[in-house]
C-alpha cells in the first residue's frame, strides 16, 4: 500500500538557542520525506522523539501522508459513547418537546451507566447520575453551558475517559467471536437502570416503553451490529 510505510528513520532532536527561547526540533523520516516538529521544552521533545523511536522500533506502519504512526491516528480519531451521546442529545435538544427531552436523557444516562470501561474511581452513584441527568443531557444545553458546575466538574472528566469508544459496536468481521466483537464495559454490576433489574433485551425493552427511545448498544448483551444507535420515537416520548 502506497499510504503506508515501514521505513522510518528518526534523528537527532536539534536544538536551537536564540535570544529569549531556545527550540528543540525533532527530525525524522517516513520513506523520502523529512518531517519536523518543534517544542519549546526540551522533556517534550524526547517524549515525542521516544515515542516515535517506540513505533518504529515496534515494526508499526507510518502513514506517508501525515509522517506518523496509524496507532495515533486511530487513537486522535477514536470517539467515547460520552461524547457520542453529548452530540447526539445536542442534535435532538432543538426539535425535542419537554417529555421528549427528559426521556431522551433518561435513556442516555442509563446506557452511559451500561456502558463504563471501569469503575475505579467512580464517583458516587447519585452524583455520577445528576452529572449526566442533570447536566450533560439537560442542562448543559438548556442553560448553554460549556463547563459543569463546579461540584460536578470531577464527575465530568471522569466521565470523558471512562466510556466505551464507539468503534468497539463495529460489526464484526466474518469468523469473529460474539466474545471479541463486543464492546468492554466494566463488569456488571447491579446499578440503577431506569428500574429495570434485568439487562440485555429486557432492558431495552424497558427504555422502549418508558421513553419512547430506543437504546441498542446500551449493553453488551444487545447485538452490537447496530453501533450506539439511539432512535426518538417521539409519539411514544410525548404520550
Amino acid at each position: 500500500m502506497d499510504d503506508i510505510t515501514y521505513d522510518v528513520r528518526v534523528y537527532k532532536t536539534d536544538v536551537y538557542k536564540g535570544k529569549k527561547v531556545t527550540t528543540y526540533t525533532v527530525r525524522w523520516k517516513v520513506a523520502r520525506k523529512i518531517w519536523k516538529e518543534p517544542f519549546r521544552n526540551a522533556a517534550q521533545a524526547d517524549s515525542f522523539r521516544s515515542s516515535l523511536l517506540t513505533a518504529a522500533c515496534k515494526g508499526e506502519a507510518f502513514a506517508v501522508k501525515t509522517g506518523r504512526p496509524l496507532s495515533w491516528e486511530r487513537e486522535e480519531n477514536a470517539i467515547t459513547w460520552f461524547a457520542f451521546s453529548l452530540d447526539y442529545c445536542a442534535a435532538k435538544w432543538p426539535y425535542a418537546s419537554p417529555n421528549h427531552r427528559r426521556g431522551i436523557a433518561e435513556a442516555l444516562t442509563d446506557a452511559t451507566e451500561a456502558l463504563l470501561t471501569t469503575g475505579k474511581g467512580a464517583p458516587a452513584g447519585g452524583l455520577l447520575r445528576e452529572a449526566l441527568r442533570a447536566w450533560a443531557y439537560s442542562g448543559r444545553l438548556q442553560n448553554g453551558e460549556t463547563d459543569a458546575p463546579e461540584h460536578l466538574a470531577s464527575a465530568v472528566r471522569w466521565l470523558e475517559r471512562n466510556t466505551v469508544d464507539m468503534a468497539d459496536f463495529a460489526p464484526r468481521p466474518a469468523g469473529a467471536s460474539a466474545r471479541a466483537a463486543s464492546p468492554r464495559p466494566a463488569e456488571p454490576s447491579p446499578r440503577r437502570l431506569s428500574g429495570c433489574r434485568q439487562y440485555g433485551d429486557a432492558q431495552t425493552s424497558d427504555l422502549q416503553q418508558r421513553h419512547g427511545v430506543r437504546l441498542r448498544a446500551a449493553h453488551p448483551a444487545c447485538q452490537p451490529a447496530d453501533p450506539g444507535e439511539v432512535d426518538s420515537a417521539a409519539s411514544g416520548a410525548d404520550a
